[in-house]
């Protein structure tokens, strides 16, 4: 994936964003998604979703588990903040899909105006 930003910019990002979320356990307002990661809008039914997005965990979790193994200090790199760790990587990932859970509990909530969207992004 490639870098975003300039090298002044991805150190702010990094000094406030990463810290923000690796030890506040929150994500920062106004960051987009970089385009390479951004999945097209299809209309697929949820059983098929759900299938694609349970093989992409399981995927996701075998690769992982390979790495912390056999290679620890492995670092990966983020768009935004350059190089980091697998420790921080993980960190990530656990906010950033808390963050999309809470979209999805208000989506399924009647109360709250919500209802399931008609098109959903692919996996």
């Amino acid at each position: 994936m490639r870098l975003v930003g300039t090298r002044w910019r991805r150190f702010i990002w990094r000094a406030i964003g990463l810290n923000s979320i690796v030890h506040l356990r929150r994500l920062p307002t106004g960051a987009r998604a970089p385009r390479e990661s951004r999945p097209p809008d299809v209309a697929a039914d949820r059983e098929s979703l759900l299938a694609t997005f349970k093989a992409r965990v399981d995927e996701f979790e075998t690769v992982f588990a390979v790495s912390w193994r056999e290679t620890p200090t492995k670092r990966m790199t983020h768009p935004y903040f350059g190089m980091i760790s697998l420790r921080q990587s993980i960190a990530m990932s656990e906010v950033h899909l808390r963050h999309h859970a809470g979209f999805l509990r208000a989506a399924a909530s009647p109360a709250e105006g919500g209802g399931a969207p008609r098109r959903v992004a692919a996996l």
